[in-house]
This record gives structure tokens, C-alpha cells and sequence, in this order.
């Protein structure tokens, strides 16, 4: 078994008050509160897990709300240091027996070679990496400058930032593209899914008509969804379900957000929810875990295991073959390329039922994608302007052109 995330501990922080006996129970003063953490399970090494674990409480007690990508960035190290054989606490002067410098050749090849990380991925791994160190270094375990050296960077020309020699340069690339599924595409990707398992299809129908991000996804809270929440069995919408670490489900920012659900989709949770198999494997989850959470899995591998990016990303390239072999054509997209999809189809709905209110129609779409900035948005209407425009040049230019050659056939 590897390093594993567990996510939606609920853990106490403030400041304890003095114990007067030992017998005396721990109390927390009046300013404590109530956080949401994931927590690094599995390490081999007992003494390491618990710091790791320190460094991600020391972050929460710091208000970093989003602590899923650090958690994610120590899993990817511990399982990487793990399988070299590498010590993290130990010093070496080869750097390709370094916990950081190696790791940072790791990523590296990753992003450059393998392409299965992002540059800026790569760079915030090895920053969180290089915290971690500092922290180690602030309680007197070891000495950062063993790990790394500290540089002073110089951004927009004249602003210097503090910086590292494990930092990764990301170049400045163009502004990401809108890419969603064309209605032909949704479709084949519709009829494909039926070869696919019940997990990987309500994971793809929910980021394609919910717009959850694969994480989101992945975490998703089963105890949120239940027969009782489709009171008017007329309604096509499951209003009222929400998702944010508070609900057990991880999301951008820890923002919490309103869950756009439809009674078909309700349905099929409720489905694969009540089903023999899922029952089996919740029971075996029950098992394993030794936390006690309001939060239920909704995807568990047959061994009772929260679903993973990596058990994801196997079944979406056996997914694509098969689209492939289904449809005879390839389909060029990315999983985030079907939350791309529902904003889409959902701001399109809106401007097509009302076009006299587009302020309300851009809201609406903001609201359920989980946007911070109404500029996100905007994107999807300047994709959807552009989409139009162009299909009517082309109408207009075809109608030229064509109109021109039945001329000069006369």
C-alpha cells in the first residue's frame, strides 16, 4: 500500500488551557475552532508521518483554507523519496540522493518528458517541499541549507522575491483556451460510458453535468444525497445540496458552493448508492478507517479505498481507446475539458430562455461552476460570442462563395 490522503478530518485548533493535575482532561480556551484537514496516512515511517501531518495543521493554523494541494505535494514526495530509498532527514552530497534535489530532477522529467504534470505543478511540489524543511529547521531538526540554498528572485524586472535554488521557472504562457465537447462528441462520450464501470460514469457525469472539478469529483461526499430530497417529483432540479470542506467534499479554495443537480443524476447516485457492490466496499472502507468523519465515499475501489487521480487517469485512457475504437476518431480532450462542457451548454441554456437578462444569466452560471471572479465567467461568454460570429461568417462567406461558382458555371 502507498502513501494516501485522507481527507475531511474534522481537528480542534486553538490554545489549550494549563492542566492543573494529571489526571485533568485536555481543554481548549473560549478562541479555539473547528478546521477541516486532509491528513498523510500510510507512511512507513511513523516518526515522518507525524511531521508531515504537523506541517499540514501548522498551515491550517495559519489560514490556508485549500490545504488539498499541499496534502497531494507531500504524497507525491513521500511516495517518490519511498520508492528511491532515500532518507529525508539525512544529508547527502550526491544530489541525486537528496530528498529535495532529486525530487526536483523527478518533477522535471515529468513535465518535461513524461508530460503528465504541468510546469507550475511541478513548482508548487517543490515549494511545499522546501516549507516543509523550513519548518524542520524552525524546530531545530535539521538545517534547511543542506536541502536547499535561498536566492533572491527578480520578478516584472524590479520586484525581488524571496526564492530557492529548488525553484522551477514557469514560462509565461498564453491564456488557457475554453475547450468543450462539441454536441456530436457528448453524445459518443454518452454512449461510450457503457462500457465503462458505475464509479468512472457518475465521476464523468458530474463534471460534465454539474461542472465539478476531478477533485471535487473524487471526493464527492455520499451522505450528501438521499431519496427525501425530491419532494416535488415534478421538478427536474435536486435543489439545496451543498459541497465544500464543511460537506466532506474538497473544493477550489475551500469555497463552499451550491451543487447543480438533476433528477436523472440524483438518481443514479441514489443507484449505484443502494447497490450490493457499493455496500460491499463501503463495509470494507468502514474497516480500514479509523477516523471518525460525516463523510461517506461516494467512489471506493473493490478493496474499500477512496478513489485516486491515478486510479481516474487509468480508467480515462482506456476510456479514450475505446471512443476511439467506438467512433473511429480520437477525442483530444482533458478530464476539465467536461466541467468546460457543463458551463457551456449551461450559459448557452440560460442566454437562449432568457436573452433579455444576461447579468442574471452570467450570475446563475458563476454560482454553480463555483467561480470567485465573475471574469472566469465572462470567458464562457466571450467563447460562446466568438462560437456564434464565427458560424454566421461562415454561413455568410459560404453563401458567397457558392453563389459566386453557380454564377461563373452559367
Amino acid at each position: 500500500m502507498g502513501v494516501e490522503i485522507l481527507n475531511g478530518v474534522q481537528v480542534r485548533i486553538g490554545v489549550a488551557s494549563e492542566m492543573r493535575a494529571p489526571t485533568q482532561s485536555l481543554e481548549m480556551d473560549g478562541t479555539s475552532r473547528v478546521v477541516v484537514v486532509p491528513v498523510i496516512i500510510k507512511v512507513p515511517d511513523k516518526r515522518l508521518s507525524d511531521l508531515v501531518n504537523r506541517f499540514i495543521l501548522k498551515k491550517a493554523t495559519d489560514g490556508t483554507k485549500d490545504l488539498m494541494p499541499t496534502a497531494k505535494a507531500l504524497r507525491t514526495w513521500l511516495s517518490w523519496i519511498f520508492s528511491q530509498g532515500i532518507d529525508p532527514l539525512s544529508y547527502s552530497i550526491y544530489k541525486y540522493k537528496s530528498p529535495t534535489y532529486s525530487f526536483r530532477q523527478h518533477l522535471l522529467q515529468r513535465a518535461n518528458k513524461d508530460k503528465n504534470i504541468s510546469l507550475s505543478t511541478a513548482n508548487n511540489y517543490i515549494l511545499v517541499v522546501k516549507s516543509f524543511y523550513k519548518m524542520l529547521e524552525d524546530e531545530g531538526i535539521v538545517e534547511s541549507d543542506l536541502f536547499y540554498k535561498p536566492e533572491v528572485s527578480i520578478v516584472d524586472g524590479y520586484r525581488k522575491v524571496p526564492s530557492s535554488d529548488l525553484s522551477i521557472r514557469v514560462p509565461r504562457g498564453k491564456e488557457k483556451k475554453l475547450s468543450p465537447l462539441t454536441e456530436a462528441e457528448q453524445q459518443f462520450v454518452i454512449a461510450s460510458l457503457s462500457e465503462m464501470t458505475t464509479e468512472f460514469t457518475l465521476i464523468i457525469l458530474l463534471m460534465m453535468h454539474s461542472g465539478l472539478r476531478l477533485n471535487e469529483a473524487l471526493t464527492m461526499n455520499a451522505a450528501l444525497f438521499s431519496e427525501g430530497q425530491r419532494i416535488d417529483k415534478t421538478t427536474y432540479l435536486i435543489t439545496g445540496v451543498k459541497i465544500g470542506p464543511k460537506y466532506g467534499v474538497s473544493t477550489k479554495f475551500s469555497t463552499e458552493r451550491e451543487l447543480f443537480l438533476s433528477n436523472c443524476l440524483h438518481q443514479l447516485i441514489l443507484y449505484h448508492k443502494s447497490s450490493e457492490a457499493y455496500q460491499n466496499r463501503l463495509d470494507k472502507w468502514r474497516t480500514k478507517s479509523k477516523v471518525v468523519s460525516n463523510r461517506i465515499p461516494l467512489f471506493l475501489s473493490s478493496r474499500g479505498n477512496e478513489m485516486t487521480s491515478g486510479t481516474f487517469y487509468t480508467m480515462w485512457y482506456k476510456f479514450i481507446a475505446k471512443y476511439k475504437k467506438n467512433n473511429n476518431r480520437d477525442l483530444c480532450k482533458r478530464p476539465h475539458d467536461l466541467r468546460a462542457t457543463f458551463g457551456t451548454n449551461y450559459l448557452s441554456s440560460a442566454l437562449r430562455l432568457f436573452p433579455n437578462d444576461v447579468d442574471a444569466c452570467l450570475e446563475s452560471t458563476k454560482h454553480y461552476m463555483g467561480h470567485k471572479d465573475i471574469k472566469t465567467t465572462l470567458h464562457y461568454i466571450n467563447f460562446l460570442s466568438r462560437k456564434c460570429i464565427s458560424e454566421q461568417v461562415a454561413q455568410v462567406m459560404d453563401e458567397l462563395v457558392f453563389s459566386s461558382m453557380e454564377v461563373s458555371a452559367l
